[in-house]
């Protein structure tokens, strides 16, 4: 098998946009992306080793943003891995003498914002 490279990747995402009843039509969108990897494995060799690849999993993010009437201020607030699944993001085999594999695992929940400016 190739590695890092799973057989089934998908990526379904979605904004919806609302306008709002104030001055000149500003927006509020709101939006989320689903990300999906079947079983892949993380090395080369030792690929009957469970440790060293990755089950399936999925991540799902989303954002709500204010979007101006002319559209260039964009304002966004967005949570990553919202559903906090813990996965493994790349592992390799243990050194002789190590007490076992390394291990690296994704990101956890995480939320942040963003602003925008845009000058056209």
């Amino acid at each position: 098998e190739f590695v890092r490279s799973p057989h089934v990747t998908a990526l379904v995402f979605a904004d919806f946009r609302i306008p709002l009843p104030i001055g000149n039509t500003p927006s509020l969108i709101l939006g989320a992306d689903w990300h999906y990897w079947s079983h892949q494995y993380h090395f080369t060799t030792n690929q009957d080793d469970p440790l060293l690849g990755s089950d399936a999993f999925s991540i799902l993010n989303a954002r709500v943003s204010y979007e101006s009437h002319d559209e260039k201020l964009l304002v966004t607030a967005y949570a990553n891995n919202v559903t906090d699944t813990k996965y493994r993001a790349h592992t390799l085999p243990g050194t002789s003498g190590s007490s076992g594999n390394a291990v690296s695992y994704g990101d956890p929940i995480s939320v942040g914002g963003s602003l925008t400016l845009r000058w056209y």
